[in-house]
């Protein structure tokens, strides 16, 4: 009896909320991606005749940040990383969201989306099995068919957004096989998404006072995902999820659609938005401006975009005190350049990031495509910085991508390459060469159904050997200076 009373206590409830749906035309959706692959990654080839030479990378163990800089020394024997077996499920993801009608051409929706991790990092070793990581592109908006959607959360930047694949390499897809954040839209020590949160969360995770240096910083603090390397990648990196935003999208009209994007300070606790001990030289204001014009007909795809990050940097080098970059020299010819704090430390930072991208998809299958984009730091100082004070760095990144369809076959190949940086220090020279890279990607897939697909890739990254690209999104090897990381994988990938 009870068990009766309770079906038609459940059905009578679906019911209620059905009449309700229809009776506000809501629809609400659940998806998500589950993308796993076995996967064999090393990163060798570093070389060993830099020990106390110009390098890019591996300072002294007691420099805050020395390995991310212009110049400098090993003052340690490169690390080759041996080849491992791991599972990884970057990519995989899942979500709700939901439209309602409000009428007159109004509606409202909203969005929310968290990445899954089946495999591939520490969580793993705890038992716990799959976890929830990190947010995702989560938010609500309202909208009218005429003149588009305005929204509030944690979204792509329109930047961002234009960095993206054909979705002709969709089948294929996971972070081992998209080199933005491992070689486009970062500097190069690799990278990875920033995946929304302020200064406060990313360089100071507890939310409280820091000391002007850490204590200890092991050599390679750029490559195992501790608080100074998320801080410096938070300070740089283009290739951005952003929370605290305000955003615009336009409709499609005759094809072509504007984005913007306002990346707002958020609840900055820390010296970083501020005066104090390792934010002398007056208030920051961490904030980001992004817009993007793309243009759709048929198969083809054209689009450009924009970003600006004030005192991001700024901010990530107040945080620890300042940053040396290269380590410490030890020969007269070599050209130390630092981001001081202090008295003589940073004012504020700019930073301004131009993309393009262009694709075209034929009747019988393939595509091509080209991105190019152009990044530029730029600092600015308090009265008394010294004359080996960081002042600008630069780079550009390219990409070229071929994918082929036919049948339940998926073919596709990537080319990219990062130019050396360029710099300027307040007096004097610096030096950014041999900090350029390559990287190929090659991936196929076997549709077996239209969510499914069984995958293969390979990707190949080749440093010169002041870089240490990482060349992938997630869990990248993080190798020495001159090291080349190297991804194989089978994996299952399905949607829903």
């Amino acid at each position: 009896m009870q068990k009766k009373l309770m079906t038609v206590a459940v059905a009578g409830a679906l019911g209620t909320l059905s009449t309700g749906a229809l009776a506000q035309a809501s629809s609400v959706q659940i998806y998500g991606t589950i993308s796993t692959a076995l996967e064999y990654a090393q990163a060798k080839g570093a070389d060993q005749s830099l020990v106390g030479t110009s390098s890019w990378r591996n300072p002294t163990a007691t420099v805050a940040l020395g390995n991310v800089g212009i110049g400098g020394v090993y003052t340690a024997t490169p690390v080759q990383r041996d080849g491992r077996m791991r599972v990884i499920s970057s990519g995989s993801n899942f979500g709700i969201r939901g439209r309602e009608d409000l009428g007159s051409g109004l509606y409202a929706g909203f969005q929310a989306e968290a990445a899954i991790t089946l495999g591939g990092n520490s969580a793993q070793t705890s038992g716990t099995g799959g976890t929830v990581t990190t947010w995702r592109n989560t938010g609500v908006w309202v909208g009218g068919n005429a003149w588009g959607e305005v929204g509030w959360g944690m979204w792509d930047t329109p930047f961002n957004i234009n960095m993206g694949l054909a979705p002709a390499h969709a089948a294929y897809a996971n972070a081992s096989t998209t080199m933005v954040a491992g070689l486009l839209g970062t500097v190069p020590t690799g990278g990875g998404t920033i995946s929304g949160y302020t200064v406060d969360a990313q360089c100071n995770p507890n939310f409280a006072a820091v000391a002007a240096v850490p204590a200890t910083v092991s050599v390679n603090n750029l490559t195992f995902g501790n608080t100074a390397a998320t801080c410096f990648n938070w300070g740089t990196s283009f290739h951005r999820r952003v929370s605290n935003s305000f955003w615009y999208q336009s409709p499609s009209w005759a094809g072509f659609r504007l984005r913007l994007h306002y990346g707002a300070e958020g609840n900055q606790t820390t010296a970083s938005s501020g005066a104090g001990a390792s934010g002398t030289g007056g208030r920051l204001n961490p904030q980001l401006f992004g817009a993007s014009a793309s243009y759709t007909l048929g198969g083809f795809y054209g689009g450009v975009g924009y970003e600006n990050h004030q005192d991001y940097l700024a901010a990530a080098a107040r945080t620890y005190g300042g940053m040396t970059l290269g380590g410490v020299g030890l020969a007269p010819s070599l050209t130390l350049a630092t981001i001081p704090s202090g008295a003589a430390g940073v004012s504020s930072s700019s930073d301004n990031g131009w993309n393009a991208n262009l694709r075209y998809t034929f009747a019988f299958g393939l595509t091509l495509g080209a991105y190019a984009e152009w990044l530029k730091w730029k600092i600015d100082y308090n009265a008394g910085a010294p004359g080996s004070a960081l002042t600008e760095f630069d780079k550009k990144g390219y990409r070229f991508d071929v994918a082929y369809q036919i049948g339940p076959h998926t073919i596709g190949a990537q080319y990219g390459w990062a130019t050396e940086m360029k710099c300027s220090v307040i007096l004097g020279t610096c030096d950014g060469s041999n900090t350029d890279a390559s990287t190929w990607i090659l991936g196929y897939a076997y549709s077996l159904s239209k969510r499914t697909s069984l995958t293969a890739y390979a990707t190949w990254v080749n440093n010169k050997t002041n870089a240490a690209y990482n060349g992938i999104v997630f869990y990248g090897i993080g190798p020495s200076a001159g090291a080349d990381p190297r991804y194989f994988g089978l994996g299952l990938r399905h949607t829903f």
